[in-house]
């Protein structure tokens, strides 16, 4: 997720993108901020409400406990059966959907059943970024892995409706949980959209069997032009190099080598680097092992531009010797040119 760990009042050097912005909040949200929220999700809760979202995380920053997602577009919240919670502006489509978990196979189709048939009803709106969440995502169920089987079924329902893997794939993360449903976050939107590949990375839909019978259905970024802003929605980046997970199970190692990752995406995307005073970002950073982060959140906050608002999560990951994910949300001016 996008995120601030911080109150977002308090930010006071953060311009915050013009259409949309996302943040990790504590407190009230401030009387000053002119925006229109489109949804909220507090950590670890149950959703038994139209509206009410969950993030089935545990926040490392106790004082933060949810996420806003706001745009400066008045918005409509239109109920409807296959869907948690649904919220449109003119320019976005926000929707969640929360279903048992235990065939995680049998889940991820009819999730991404009702995703499509949600698209499908509004096709102005291109598929820009989802977050999945569901627990034991390393946990072997018959001869496969859970992710492995959360992958196939995402591939299948993806390329029978007409996905393009190099061309229409959205920007995506899995984090696996401690306990509950599958729980899917989607955004989509209007605007000229870029699927955008990391130069050091194979692409993950072209990853070899090894890493199960469907590759991951993803691309490493979006890049979504709209009259006067400029987003760019980063996957869950890693300690991966062509398709090979690099120093596995070393925190700091992994830290370094995903940094090198998102510094060359940014470029790829002719965004400023992350070390740059003009980058207007918000990272979430997943962790495996909650004891890892002081020494993940040394290295990385003396890397990424401050004050990029960053928050703290934990979580499992796609792959057993993987102990961190980054994720970044950034935004620009269209006119804006890379340093």
């Amino acid at each position: 997720m996008l995120a601030t760990a911080y109150p977002v009042d308090t930010a006071d050097d953060w311009t915050p993108p013009r259409t949309l912005k996302q943040a990790f909040v504590s407190g009230h949200w401030p009387e000053t901020d002119h925006s229109f929220s489109m949804a909220e999700a507090r950590f670890l809760q149950e959703s038994p409400e139209f509206g009410l979202l969950s993030i089935p995380l545990r926040s490392l920053h106790p004082e933060v406990q949810a996420m806003r997602f706001c745009t400066d577009s008045e918005t409509e919240a239109p109920r409807d059966p296959r869907l948690v919670a649904c919220c449109k502006t003119p320019e976005y489509l926000f929707g969640a959907i929360e279903i048992p978990s235990e065939n995680i196979e049998t889940s991820t189709a009819t999730a991404y059943q009702n995703l499509l048939s949600v698209l499908s009803e509004h096709p102005r709106y291109r598929l820009l970024r989802v977050w999945h969440y569901f627990p034991q995502i390393n946990r072997i169920d018959g001869d496969l892995e859970r992710y492995q089987l959360f992958s196939r079924a995402r591939y299948d329902m993806l390329s029978t409706s007409g996905y393009q893997m190099s061309s229409d794939l959205p920007a995506a993360s899995a984090v696996g949980s401690d306990e509950g449903h599958l729980v899917i976050h989607f955004l989509a939107g209007t605007g000229a959209v870029r699927a955008i590949e990391n130069p050091r990375q194979t692409s993950a839909y072209c990853y070899p069997s090894q890493y199960g019978p469907r590759s991951p259905s993803f691309t490493r970024a979006i890049h979504h032009q709209g009259s006067n802003y400029s987003h760019l929605f980063l996957s869950g980046t890693a300690s991966i190099v062509g398709h090979h997970t690099v120093a596995p199970l070393d925190r700091v190692k992994q830290t370094h080598e995903t940094l090198l990752n998102l510094d060359a995406l940014l470029t790829a995307a002719d965004f400023p680097g992350i070390e740059s005073p003009r980058l207007n970002a918000t990272w979430c950073v997943y962790i495996r092992n909650a004891e890892d982060l002081p020494y993940i959140r040394d290295i990385i906050e003396a890397k990424l531009h401050n004050p990029s608002p960053i928050v703290y999560l934990r979580g499992d990951l796609c792959r057993k010797d993987l102990v961190v994910e980054i994720e970044g949300f950034l935004t620009q001016d269209p006119d804006h040119s890379p340093e």
